[in-house]
């Protein structure tokens, strides 16, 4: 025995009695801790399977360009049939006053 009455024994048994408790709670806040990890890992699982691959990407990033170049395409020949017009109406203009211009001078 010591000064404070405690067998040796005693001590031991107290102190592997605490060693126990200490583990058992250590063990239950590991458990808590890779709970938690879990479930952040399924959400980030969860997130990157919301995700477009790289080669779906690649290919939405040609059909956007195609339709980008078609557009540019389509615009260009929209102004290319407008200047057309437009030449074709001061052609019919220049026509018109040849036309009149001839009748007036030859109507004398």
């Amino acid at each position: 025995m010591n000064e404070d009455g405690v067998s040796l024994k005693e001590h031991f048994e107290s102190r592997i009695v605490a060693l126990e408790k200490a583990t058992t709670i250590a063990a239950i806040n590991m458990e808590k801790r890779l709970d938690g990890m879990n479930e952040f890992r399924a959400q980030l699982e969860n997130q990157a399977n919301t995700f477009i691959s790289r080669n779906e990407y690649a290919v939405m990033m040609d059909r956007i360009q195609q339709d980008i170049k078609n557009l540019q395409i389509s615009k260009a020949n929209l102004e290319g049939k407008a200047s057309q017009q437009s030449v074709l109406v001061a052609y019919l203009i220049s026509i018109i006053s040849l036309c009149i211009a001839l009748i007036s001078f030859f109507g004398k």
